[in-house]
């Protein structure tokens, strides 16, 4: 049902059991509020005060506080992380290494040394220490145990694990206490019931762990106690039907702090991270990448399906039960306020999603997030046999799942012609062969034509709900691939919409994210340029280009980025955390420890590594050896644009070298009239002799070459030999004397025997050139 807000709520799945009748139990609903804190986050006393601070605040705001930890991480490189420890003395335990006793001093000398700092009261330091010293005792015999017998159990294993929540969580309270503020610790194992899953992770029993948190409640008076104690329970542990220890397995504490708060009904639920919050891309491939303040449920399975660093799909389903807001903000800069994942969506009166519009920047947020899949390998099972034969895609996924394979991507065409699908490139192998083994009589049968892979692939996926019923989104997808030179190999779309997949080429999956990235959330077009030559060319050049970016961008959508400039023996490149050169001040910069010496070939690569969908490289320089540069540039799809006469009158073999790739279309005087055939251009304007700075041309002599090369781009076959079409599709000629030989190639299409063939295009310039002063 539709809230007055305007929002809907995701339907429940079925609800925890009520508290037992007769008992006092949790007092569920009354505004309980969930903190879950990393490894990281209490890597070190120094942050293990700081998340007790944090919850103390909490608590004297009137808020009821419930604080889940997880074992203690590294604030330092080189230190021990605690889970770490615990797995290696397993591990070593049960392969008869007696290094395990190593990893048991470590642990002891990180938590005393922890502890000191924190527990200022001495009857609180000897009871914490106590209660350690015991537990340590304990694991030691466990492990001499294993070592004696060579071997471990998962059972052993976990109980063994899970000691580094236990110590954390009651340390956490201690410190607490020893702030002036009551908190008590609780063991997850005394609450929770789990059960495995099919899928490898657990299933809860609400209704015994329900049971179990409301007799914890009731023996320590927890209830009663309200805001005016600080509760604090181990993530990631658990215990079976039968009571023997066991752990949460994946994403184990953040599965706690989602539990806890379905079975508390908290108002919300916080984890807090060493991130700000969830990416609109992954910011490490996409600078302009943004924090997303708000996910649905379903966007935040999308994109933690792709890698997203969002909750595990399992994480949200306790919080989905009473639609509890989950919240991911950063621990280490709490100033930021995080993302929010719930399953709130703004709808219209006819139950069609809204696209919901940035007034700032007059973009519609379609797409959510962007997010990619890479190494993997497209498998396609194709034959005519396969059309309308009931169980054929059973018998595919099912052999691929015996072979052990995890499909990433399924797409299948209406004709059911073929079946084609993505899984891990390391997987590809197995799952080929167990395919052709399991269909080899339909293969010689010639009922299916054969079993092909397409290597070095990688999947992207669009994701957000606003594409719901939004016309024209997958459009815009393609469209920002095809700006940027991407080849789609495959396909696929669920009926919800919420999701576009794609499947490109491996080393395309970064140009293709930035590309899409680009459309959805910065202008139409993001161009990175690098400069050769900062002489007095190139430095007029970049000091119009930093006059003229803001109106570039706000009247014409259009993002420069000089991420380069490289001259003679230096030069100088945007930082990893930069997506631009500072033009006010790339001067000073160049001249100063800011530049690098020169080298051509990281200078290319830079360019190529910006991100952006659309590379140009504008040559200033006079010099023939970066003119030989050309080739390689268009080749790897790089724009040129020049000045430099040597690229037009030096070695006529690299002109013609770079004019026979098959990617580009040079425009230049020597190689007029070769037809375009990709996205790369060479574009040379010539200047009058001895003049020593760039043309600057008038607005409307630009607009007008543009309407020019648009007009080429169009009708490019019939502009290249002089012949167009009218609006009734008869061929539009210039008349030529009878006899007189063709000047240029074969006659095109729609052109009589006596049409006079020859070039336009420099006709055309040639009518709109400014006369020299």
């Amino acid at each position: 049902a539709r809230a007055a807000s305007g929002l809907v709520r995701a339907e429940a799945v079925a609800e925890p059991a009520p508290a037992p009748a007769g008992s006092g139990g949790v007092d569920r609903g009354s505004g309980y509020e969930v903190h879950k804190f990393g490894g990281t986050c209490v890597g070190s006393a120094e942050r293990i005060s700081g998340c007790c601070d944090l919850l103390i605040d909490s608590a004297k705001s009137g808020v009821k506080t419930f604080g889940i930890v997880s074992a203690m991480g590294v604030a330092n490189k080189g230190e021990p992380k605690v889970t770490d420890c615990l797995i290696n003395a397993t591990d070593m335990a049960s392969s008869r290494d007696p290094a395990y006793l190593e990893e048991l001093i470590k642990l002891e000398h990180k938590h005393q040394t922890t502890a000191e700092a924190l527990l200022t009261d001495k009857k609180e330091y000897d009871a914490y220490m106590a209660s350690f010293a015991e537990e340590l005792e304990d694991l030691k015999a466990m492990l001499k145990a294993m070592s004696i017998a060579g071997t471990s159990t998962q059972a052993f294993a976990d109980f063994v694990v899970g000691h580094g929540e236990l110590w954390t969580a009651r340390l956490c309270a201690a410190a607490i206490r020893c702030k002036g503020f009551d908190a008590e610790w609780i063991d997850a194992r005394d609450v929770l019931v789990v059960t495995d899953a099919e899928d490898g992770g657990v299933d809860v029993n609400y209704e015994r762990s329900n049971a179990n948190l409301d007799a914890v409640f009731d023996k320590r008076g927890h209830a009663g106690a309200g805001a005016n104690r600080v509760l604090i329970a181990t993530g990631f542990i658990a215990r079976t039907p039968d009571g023997i220890p066991t752990t949460l397995k994946r994403n184990g504490s953040d599965y706690s702090a989602t539990i806890f708060g379905a079975l508390l009904i908290a108002s919300n639920i916080s984890i807090w991270t060493d991130v700000d919050g969830v990416y609109s891309a992954d910011p490490r491939v996409v600078k302009e990448a943004v924090c997303l303040k708000q996910l649905s449920y379903n966007e935040a399975w999308e994109l933690a399906y792709f890698g997203a660093n969002v909750l595990h799909p399992r994480t949200t389903l306790p919080a989905m039960r009473y639609s509890i807001p989950v919240t991911l903000r950063n621990y280490f800069n709490q100033a930021a306020p995080g993302t929010s994942i719930s399953d709130a969506c703004v709808v219209s009166d006819d139950d069609g999603c809204v696209p919901s519009v940035d007034t700032a920047s007059g973009s519609v947020n379609f797409v959510t997030g962007i997010a990619t899949i890479d190494d993997v390998c497209l498998i396609n099972v194709e034959g005519t046999g396969l059309a309308g034969v009931p169980g054929t895609a059973n018998a595919v996924f099912e052999t691929v799942k015996q072979a052990g394979c995890n499909v990433v991507m399924i797409s299948q065409a209406s004709s059911e012609h073929s079946i084609c699908f993505a899984v891990r490139s390391h997987e590809a192998s197995a799952a080929k062969k167990a395919l052709s083994a399991r269909f080899e009589k339909a293969i010689a049968a010639g009922r299916i034509k054969e079993i092909s892979t397409v290597e070095d692939c990688a999947v992207l996926a669009a994701v957000g709900r606003n594409m719901c019923q939004t016309p024209g989104v997958s459009a815009m997808l393609f469209d920002a691939l095809a700006q940027a030179n991407v080849n789609v190999v495959a396909i696929a779309q669920g009926a919800s919409e919420y999701n576009i997949t794609v499947v490109v080429k491996n080393a395309d999956s970064k140009k293709a994210l930035n590309a899409v990235h680009s459309k959805f959330y910065l202008s139409k077009t993001v161009i990175s340029v690098g400069v050769v030559g900062p002489g007095l060319v190139g430095k007029t050049l970049l000091r119009q280009m930093d006059e003229q970016l803001a109106e570039l961008k706000s009247d014409y959508a259009v993002d420069l980025r000089v991420v380069g400039i490289a001259g003679n023996s230096k030069m100088l490149l945007s930082g990893d955390d930069a997506v631009n050169l500072d033009l006010a001040t790339w001067e000073a910069d160049y001249s100063g420890s800011g530049s690098v010496a020169a080298d051509m070939d990281a200078f290319t690569q830079h360019v190529l590594d910006a991100g952006s969908p659309n590379a140009v490289i504008i040559d200033c320089s006079a010099s023939e050896d970066v003119a030989s540069l050309y080739k390689g540039w268009l080749q790897r799809g790089i724009n040129v644009v020049t000045p430099n006469k040597k690229s037009q009158l030096g070695r006529l073999e690299v002109l013609q070298g770079a004019a026979q790739h098959p990617a580009q279309r040079v425009h230049a005087l020597l190689l007029r009239g070769h037809r375009r055939r990709g996205p790369a251009h060479h574009l040379h304007r010539a200047q009058p002799p001895g003049l020593g700075r760039p043309r600057v041309e008038d607005r409307g002599h630009l607009q007008r070459h543009a309407l020019l090369h648009l007009q080429h781009l169009r009708h490019r076959r019939q502009a290249v030999f002089g012949c167009r079409q009218d609006r009734q599709g008869a061929g539009v000629h210039r008349a030529r004397p009878a006899g007189r030989p063709l000047r240029h190639g074969r006659r095109p299409e729609g052109c009589d025997s006596g049409a006079r063939v020859r070039p336009r295009l420099g006709a055309q310039r040639r009518a709109h050139r400014e006369p020299r002063s």
